[in-house]
This record gives C-alpha cells, structure tokens and sequence, in this order.
C-alpha cells in the first residue's frame, strides 16, 4: 500500500511538469521563429540595397492591392537608358498632385508617344497623367513584404507601434532566457558526466 501512495503522488507531481515543460518549449520556439523572420526580413531588404545599390521605397497605400500592401518594401533599380520598359513592370515616378511626393504603379501600356500609362493593380482606371521614360524614379526589383509596416504604425497608429515593440521585446526576453537556460543544463550535464567518470568503481577499490 505504501509503495502505490508512493507512485500516485510521483505521478500527480511529474505529469504536470512535463505539460508545463511543453509550454515553455512551444513558448520558447514561438518567440525564436518570430525574432529570426524579422531578422530575415531586415536583411532581405539591407543587403540588395547595400551591395546592389537598390533604393528602398515604402507603400504607404492599398492602391497596389493586393498584390502588394501597405508596409510592403519595394526595392528599385536603376531604369534602362535606351529602351522602353514593357507592360507590367513596377516603376516609381513622381507624384504630379504632391510636389516632392512618389507614386508607385504598374505600367498598364506604352503610348505611341512612348510615354507610359499607368495604373495601381487596385485601381479601376489608369492615372490620368501619363509618365515621361525620364521621369522614372527608379524599377521594381525586388519585393521584402511587411517589413515596413512599423514605420507607418509610428506615423498613424501608436498603439500598434507600441504593441510591435512590446512584443518584440518581449520574443527577445523569451529567446534570452531560453539560451540562458539551455547553457546552464548544458554545463549541468557536463559537470553531472565529470562527477560520474571521478566515482571509483568496486573494481578499483580492489
């Protein structure tokens, strides 16, 4: 009788450990995907702009929807001196109702002119004004998504800049304290096998 109490209280006390050693895990695997994503996004978007020399441009609107969103990261080359860009290509130019403004749209065709009429993927119409070849800020080259949304939640919604930076701290204290913990079990580990290979065996003694 004595050893079956012992063996229910055993149970009662291990199965609750191992749950909570679960969540801590998933906790811990969660934090760790999310701080490396974020660390592959910024370097998606620092090194092309770095190496390649590719000016970044934030979409601040859905006009592009939804092909490419609000925070998404466009990465633009330089555009071609001697010839014309086809249809569909993402070009960035100057905005002609916002002195000092961007547009970035779609070209949706060239005109017999050889100026480009463009378009927004969300838009219905073409703009109004057609784009010189020489007004080409720059081409759509490469696409780092939702990296940018930060920036525009410090612009306009506080409370989700906030929340961007609460929880990334937050990740950043989990994976901290998870490697922390796991270099601690794994120098407990090594002293435990140094402390067992030190044990004189009976063979020893004789």
């Amino acid at each position: 009788m004595a050893d079956s109490s012992a063996l229910d209280d055993e149970t009662v006390v291990v199965v609750p450990t191992a749950r909570r050693d679960a969540g801590i895990t998933l906790t811990e695997l969660l934090a760790s995907f999310y701080l490396w994503l974020l660390l592959w996004l910024v370097v998606w978007a620092a090194v092309p702009a770095l190496v390649l020399g590719y000016q970044p441009v934030l979409l601040t609107s859905g006009s592009m929807g939804p092909t490419i969103s609000p925070g998404d990261l466009i990465l633009l080359g330089d555009p071609p001196d001697d010839e014309l860009l086809s249809q569909g290509a993402v070009i960035t130019f100057p905005d002609p109702a916002v002195p000092g403004g961007l547009i970035t749209h779609r070209i949706d065709g060239v005109r017999e002119d050889g100026r480009y009429r463009t378009r927004g993927d969300a838009n219905g119409a073409p703009d109004s004004t057609p784009v010189e070849p020489s007004e080409v800020v720059g081409v759509g080259r490469l696409l780092v998504p939702l990296i940018g949304l930060p920036l525009l939640w410090l612009r306009s919604d506080v409370l989700s800049f906030v929340l961007f930076v609460g929880g990334t701290g937050a990740a950043a204290f989990v994976a901290g304290a998870a490697n922390r913990a796991g270099v601690r079990r794994r120098e407990a580990v090594a002293a435990r096998e140094a402390a067992e290979r030190d044990v004189p065996t009976a063979g020893d003694d004789a």
